[in-house]
């Protein structure tokens, strides 16, 4: 799992790069996201978010915006995991402490959603380039 001294690493150096290293950059950052917790996650966000909204070059900016994408396909991923667990283990008529935790997780990943969502749905709006509103589907 990424931790807080991996992520520093990712922070301080996301900054030294500029054009085509940015675009790569943004994805490799999004890739260890992957495996990190949330905390982590939650401190990268804004991060992707000022890619997707203030950087000049539009392929910079879609760069932010797939690692944001990247994001709420892996909790849409964990949320569907997730859920069929709880079915399986409602089957199995497991501990409602242990229902109570996967039901904790789900509503945790639900607000990770909803946070992501809603700085996409932020994101695509405010886009004046042509090239982005074709792949957004403005």
């Amino acid at each position: 799992m990424g931790n807080d001294n991996d992520n520093n690493y990712f922070i301080s150096h996301m900054r030294n790069f500029s054009g085509r290293e940015k675009f790569d950059f943004a994805h490799l950052y999004a890739t260890f996201l992957l495996h990190s917790h949330d905390s982590v996650i939650n401190r990268a966000i804004p991060m992707f978010e000022g890619i997707a909204l203030e950087q000049n070059m539009w392929y910079i900016r879609l760069a932010g915006t797939n690692a944001l994408n990247q994001l709420m396909e892996m909790y849409t991923h964990r949320q569907k995991e997730t859920r069929d667990r709880i079915a399986m283990l409602k089957n199995a008529n497991s501990s409602p402490a242990q229902l109570n935790q996967l039901e904790n997780m789900v509503a945790q990943t639900d607000d990770q959603i909803n946070k992501i969502a809603g700085i996409l749905h932020s994101i695509k709006t405010q886009e004046k380039d042509e090239n982005l509103r074709q792949i957004y589907k403005i």
